[in-house]
Parts: C-alpha cells; sequence; structure tokens
C-alpha cells in the first residue's frame, strides 16, 4: 500500500473529507495530490496530521510499501538493489520509506539488510530504546561479521554506535582504526565516514564516563587528518574532546565561542546542552 492509499483509507474510516484531513497542516489541493501518489509528505507533516486525527502512527507505517517496491508478483528485488533502495533513502532522511524496507526485508527474510534498517531507524529516529536487546544483539552479529569492510560498513557503523557499550565500541572503532590509518589514498567519503565514527565513539565515551587508550586513538587519528579545509570540523572536535577529558573547561568554552563566532551557532548550542 502506498502512502497515499493508507491516507486515503484512513480517512474513509474517519468520515472525513479531504480537506478535514488535511487540517490546514497543507493545503487540501496539496493533500489531494498526495492521496493520488502525485506528491510526496514531509515526515513531520504526515505525523502532524496522524497526531491530530489520533492515528497510530506505527501500524500507520507499517502498512506502507514504497511504490518502487511495488513489483509484479514472482518479480523478486536483488540484494544489491534493495542495499541501494536503503542508502537511498537513508541519505534523505527518509524514515517513511526505511521502515516500509524494514517491513519488506523482514517479510522476504533478508537479514542482514533488516538489521541494517534497524539501526538506521535508530540513527533518523534519535532513540535506542526502541531497539529490544535481543534484537540489537542480533543486528551487531549480521552486520560486523564481515571481513571486507567498505563505506556501507562505515556508514552503519557510524550510526549505530549509540547501540554498543563502551568496551564494545572500543573494540570496533580500534580495529576500524588500525586498519584505514596505514592507508594513505583515502577517498573524502571515506575520510569523513572514519572521522564520524571517531566523534561520535569520543561522544560515548565521554557520556559513559569511560577512560581507555581508544579514545586516545581516536583523537589522534583525528589530529592526524590531512590539512584540508574539508577536515576542519573533525580537528577542532579532537581539540574540543580533548581538552574535555582534561577537564579544561576554559579551553572547552573557548572552542566553543570560536564556533559560534565562525558561524556555527547551533552545532555550538547543541554539544554545549549535551554537556550540561
Amino acid at each position: 500500500m502506498t502512502l497515499g492509499e493508507a491516507l486515503k483509507k484512513a480517512r474513509k474510516q474517519l468520515g472525513l473529507n479531504q480537506s478535514e484531513m488535511s487540517s490546514n497542516v497543507i493545503s487540501t489541493a496539496f493533500y489531494s495530490k498526495v492521496e493520488r501518489g502525485e506528491y510526496d509528505l514531509d515526515t513531520m507533516k504526515l505525523i502532524k496530521i496522524l497526531t491530530i486525527h489520533q492515528i497510530n502512527p506505527i501500524k500507520f507505517f507499517k502498512q506502507i510499501v514504497p511504490l518502487s517496491f511495488q513489483r509484479v508478483a514472482n518479480d523478486l528485488y536483488s540484494h544489491d538493489e534493495i542495499h541501494e533502495q536503503i542508502l537511498t533513502a537513508f541519505t534523505k532522511q527518509d524514515l517513511i520509506k526505511i521502515e516500509a524496507i524494514q517491513k519488506y526485508c523482514k517479510m522476504n527474510q533478508i537479514e542482514d539488510l533488516y538489521y541494517q534498517t534497524v539501526f538506521l531507524e535508530v540513527a533518523l529516529k534519535h532513540d535506542l530504546k526502541m531497539i529490544p536487546n535481543k534484537v540489537k544483539e542480533k543486528a551487531k552479529k549480521y552486520l560486523f561479521k564481515k571481513e571486507d569492510w567498505d563505506d556501507e560498513f562505515l556508514t552503519v557503523l557510524t550510526n549505530s554506535l549509540a547501540a554498543f557499550d563502551v568496551d564494545e565500541a572500543s573494540e570496533q572503532v580500534h580495529s576500524v582504526i588500525e586498519k584505514y590509518s596505514k592507508d594513505n589514498l583515502l577517498t573524502n567519503n571515506t575520510t569523513y565516514l572514519l572521522s564520524s565514527i571517531c566523534v561520535n565513539y569520543l561522544s560515548l565515551v565521554y557520556f559513559n564516563h569511560s577512560k581507555n587508550f581508544v579514545r586516545e586513538e581516536a583523537i589522534y587519528f583525528l589530529r592526524s587528518l590531512p590539512e584540508r579545509p574539508e577536515n576542519c570540523f573533525a580537528k577542532i572536535m579532537a581539540n574540543y574532546y580533548e581538552e574535555i577529558f582534561n577537564n579544561d573547561w576554559a579551553k572547552v568554552n573557548s572552542i566553543l565561542s570560536f564556533m559560534e563566532e565562525n558561524g556555527l551557532n547551533n552545532l555550538a548550542r547543541n554539544i554545549s546542552i549535551k554537556l550540561n
């Protein structure tokens, strides 16, 4: 079922017309085109409409399968095609599609891709508690048993570190740093993913009040990145967390002030809120 079909079904069940269903969240004309499948609807606006009409969003989303998945019977998707759909949906932060692909993978017992969507859904919802421990452990098993690490693996790792305890995360991050620190020909995308892993890991270490050698490895890796504009933020964050671990709050505040003075107000605010 498409998004439009699910909305129309819910509207009919409530006995509403399209104007009443749209509830001034979007125009009636726009809503009509969403029902007909001509337009997509922003996730937050969709959730607002569902909330107004007291429609359970979880049950609603379970009905939806993306248009691109509606093939005739017996015409199956390849593993690579589904994987590409997942990465595209995550890049666009399309939670509805991630959940629909997750449902598709579960129904068709495509376990590795199913567990990948589980972690990416958590990343988009920022809610680790939504994963039962049993599912979390299975997800780790399927996602991190592979040896041919690539940007796909790094993308999943950077968005799933919060699902690990510090010791598990330390083991993964140490292995990643050990492998990639020897490579002098990293692509810009791989470098970005490695930087994100290190920064997310340092945040995890701080909030768990942990002290281990891997946090020093992560800081050293960030500091050792080539002096190029695209690595500027990673180097700032290396300095930032180093001063946090040194309890030098004057320097921490100095870094936050520097970020604010250079147009990174929201980022500085978000980081400082997390520390409080």
